[in-house]
C-alpha cells in the first residue's frame, strides 16, 4: 500500500487488470465497495471524484502545505472498460481501417510538426494482415475494440482534465516549475474539456 511507504493517502486498486466497474478497491488499508447501489458506477470518475475531494478537502484545512498526488488510472491496460457514453463518442471511427487510418495519422503528425517532413512512412509488415484482406466479421470486431480502447483513452484523459483543472481551480497550478510545464502540456486539453 501506498500509505505504508512516504504516502499520506491512498485510494486505488492493488495490481492490475481490474474491473473498472467493479474494483478490487482500498482507501488507505481498508477495502471499499463504492460500485455497491450505485448502476452505472465506473473507477476512472469515482478516482477523479476522489482525487478532487481529497485536495480540495487539503486546500481546505492547510493551504500552505505543498501537496503530490500520484495520479495513475488503469487506462489503458485491460480490461477496457469506459462508459457507454464514451464509447458512443467513437462509433463508427475505426471502420475505414488501420492501413487507411495509418496514412492519415501519418500525414497529420507531418502537417502538425510532430515528424520532420521527409519522413517516410515504413512499408507494412507482410506478417500482418491489410484491412481489405478480412472477412465483415473480423473488421467489426477489431473497429469495435479499437472504439472502445479509444474511449477507454478519451475518457481516462477527461478525468485527469478534471483533476488538473481542480488544481487550477484552487490556483495552486502554476506555483512550482513542474506545474507550469504541466499547464502548458494540459492547457489544450483542458480547452477541450
Amino acid at each position: 500500500m501506498a500509505s505504508r511507504h512516504g504516502f499520506e493517502y491512498f485510494y486505488g486498486f492493488l495490481g492490475g487488470s481490474t474491473s473498472q466497474w467493479q474494483p478490487y478497491l482500498f482507501r488507505n488499508t481498508t477495502q471499499v465497495f463504492p460500485w455497491l447501489g450505485r448502476p452505472g458506477y465506473n473507477f476512472v470518475t469515482d478516482m477523479a471524484d476522489d482525487a478532487i475531494g481529497y485536495l480540495q478537502q487539503l486546500n481546505a484545512t492547510v493551504p500552505d502545505k505543498p501537496f503530490f498526488v500520484y495520479y495513475v488510472p488503469g487506462a489503458t491496460h485491460a480490461p477496457h472498460h469506459p462508459t457507454p457514453e464514451w464509447i458512443e463518442k467513437f462509433k463508427g471511427k475505426f471502420d475505414i481501417g488501420w492501413n487507411v487510418m495509418r496514412e492519415q495519422i501519418f500525414a497529420n503528425q507531418k502537417r502538425l510538426g510532430v515528424i520532420p517532413p521527409e519522413t517516410k512512412l515504413t512499408s507494412w509488415p507482410d506478417e500482418l494482415p491489410k484491412w481489405e484482406t478480412l472477412d465483415p466479421d473480423s473488421k467489426k470486431l477489431f473497429a469495435r475494440q479499437a472504439e472502445v480502447f479509444a474511449a477507454y483513452v478519451a475518457y481516462s484523459d477527461y478525468e485527469i482534465g478534471r483533476v488538473i483543472q481542480a488544481v487550477d481551480d484552487m490556483g495552486k497550478l502554476g506555483q512550482h516549475a513542474w506545474s507550469s510545464i504541466l499547464k502548458a502540456i494540459t492547457e489544450p486539453v483542458l480547452k477541450a474539456v
